[in-house]
């Protein structure tokens, strides 16, 4: 399905292409991309690393998870706590209240880290906002991945879409639902199974309509931010092929520490025809001789073991470990971080600083995400008024009138969290201590901060700990202090609950100091 350049979009041209044959290149690109996820979820069965015209049999293949590992490296650190979102304009205080409960219920942070993973293996991806008949949650946000769409681009500007058809399957049939901003269509094929070899390839259109949202349900994420063309390339199309590389060697490496662990045979002098008995552990074999041909008489029978040297296995496991070193230095992921080591006595200023890369990383791709947050909030209010209008999601209200409004301006102001980790040790006490001698923070943000607490359940362990603190020192001062050159030998005092009860009386303290008068 096309992705070039068009001189005018026509939906018979696009009907054509679906029903009967996409060009070559949108089949090259969606093999590709279905081949990349497929790396990325570890499912290598399709993809034998020893090949089909290899003898030795297909069992106990080694693979390793390359793709995925880059992948969820690049993308941890950016929506690993997620941004506050805020639309500035008082005017639209309501459907900001009413935006993020939309998203709170759809676990957004989470689709948005998804989304930036599918950008990485297939080079975009996409939010579909649907409404579904839950008051709670009135609209669903979905993601699809690069082997699940197809676009026809803008005639006029080659980074944004006239046309989005998103593929699903059920029961062995596929459904392709096609959208423009008019028009609605729906796509599927034949069931397929044995009798029906043909199911499940060729589309067929069911329904066609007029789009009831008035608008594509669909926002995008790319890896790289479209400037002159939508697609911009991604690790994904690089680290398929260095994962297989990756699982031939360690495939390849196995089977020759595999194979020749059962050496060969070399038997000499042995009489022709001699059966070789089972080798097995204590077998003492008796070799017949063969008849030499000259008066020496018998020759010497003899048996040795023929097998390779295998320092060639460490050489190119050395070798595949720096090309995969390389790899990731390439792709901006520090090797340590991939290959989890540990060492001890480690201070929290190198364990910070061995992240500084993915966190500059995760830092610049704030500002082409805050264009891709924004989109995906023009698209969820615009929806929210078109077809909902006034609703409460629970707990804040909107109006259809200020849902649109927002729509079409939201002034989204994206608040990120901190990125660099917190580290226990010497040094984060001490910066948190001089935090709270200039006044700069607050015990309650240093609890929040360090627990991951909420500010009213900061405040609720605040108040917990200054009750625990008033009855230890109301507990410890009921105890006297023992005098140690004291000879008396009279025990400490025992605190019972009465004495701790026990209100002070004036008297008894007038009485106690006439005495020691």
């Amino acid at each position: 399905m096309p992705n070039q350049s068009l001189s005018a979009v026509d939906l018979k041209d696009i009907d054509r292409s679906i029903r009967d044959s996409p060009p070559a290149v949108e089949i090259a690109r969606i093999k590709a991309a279905t081949k990349a996820l497929d790396f990325y979820k570890g499912d290598f069965l399709p993809y034998p690393s020893r090949g089909k015209d290899k003898s030795k049999r297909r069992e106990y293949e080694r693979t390793a998870p390359v793709l995925q590992r880059v992948i969820n490296t690049l993308t941890a650190t950016l929506y690993k706590d997620g941004p506050k979102r805020v639309l500035n304009d008082p005017a639209n205080e309501a459907a900001s209240e009413w935006l993020n409960g939309i998203y709170r219920r759809n676990n957004v942070d989470a689709l948005f880290q998804q989304a930036d993973r599918y950008a990485g293996i297939g080079d975009i991806s996409a939010f579909q906002v649907v409404p579904i008949p839950d008051p709670m949650r009135p609209l669903k946000i979905s993601v699809w991945d690069a082997s699940q769409l197809s676009v026809w681009l803008d005639p006029d500007d080659q980074t944004e879409v006239y046309a989005v058809a998103a593929r699903d399957q059920y029961n062995g049939q596929k459904r392709l639902r096609l959208w423009t901003k008019e028009t609605s269509s729906t796509y599927m094929t034949d069931q397929w199974d044995q009798s029906n070899p043909t199911g499940g390839v060729v589309y067929k259109l069911k329904s066609k309509g007029a789009n009831p949202y008035g608008m594509i349900p669909f926002s995008f994420v790319h890896w790289e931010m479209p400037v002159t063309d939508f697609w911009g390339g991604s690790p994904g199309d690089h680290l398929v092929g260095v994962n297989e590389c990756t699982n031939f060697g360690l495939t390849n490496g196995f089977d020759r520490v595999r194979y020749n662990l059962d050496p060969i045979v070399l038997l000499s002098g042995v009489r022709a025809g001699w059966k070789i008995p089972p080798a097995e552990p204590g077998a003492v074999w008796d070799l017949p001789s063969t008849v030499a041909d000259d008066a020496s008489g018998m020759t010497k029978a003899g048996a040795e073991y023929l097998q390779a040297d295998s320092s060639y296995v460490v050489a190119g496991w050395e070798d595949l470990n720096n090309y995969l070193d390389m790899v990731m230095e390439m792709h901006g992921v520090p090797p340590a971080t991939v290959r989890m080591t540990q060492e001890s006595a480690r201070s929290g200023v190198s364990i910070v600083a061995e992240q500084i890369p993915l966190i500059t990383w995760a830092k610049s791709r704030q500002r082409p995400f805050a264009s891709y947050e924004d989109k995906l909030a023009r698209l969820v209010l615009a929806m929210g008024a078109t077809h909902l209008g006034a609703q409460e999601d629970g707990e804040s209200q909107a109006t259809a009138a200020q849902l649109e409004a927002a729509s079409a301006d939201p002034e989204l102001s994206l608040r990120w969290a901190k990125m660099f980790p917190d580290m226990p040790g010497i040094e984060q006490d001490q910066s948190d201590q001089w935090l709270l001698d200039n006044h700069l923070a607050s015990r309650t943000t240093i609890l929040m901060r360090r627990e991951g607490y909420t500010r009213e359940e900061a405040e609720a362990s605040l108040e917990e700990i200054a009750e625990d603190l008033e009855r230890e020192q109301a507990l410890f001062a009921a105890l006297q202090p023992i005098d140690p050159n004291s000879k008396t030998g009279q025990e400490p005092n025992v605190v019972t609950e009465e004495h701790l009860n026990k209100k002070p009386d004036p008297e008894d303290s007038d009485d106690d100091t006439a005495s020691s008068e």
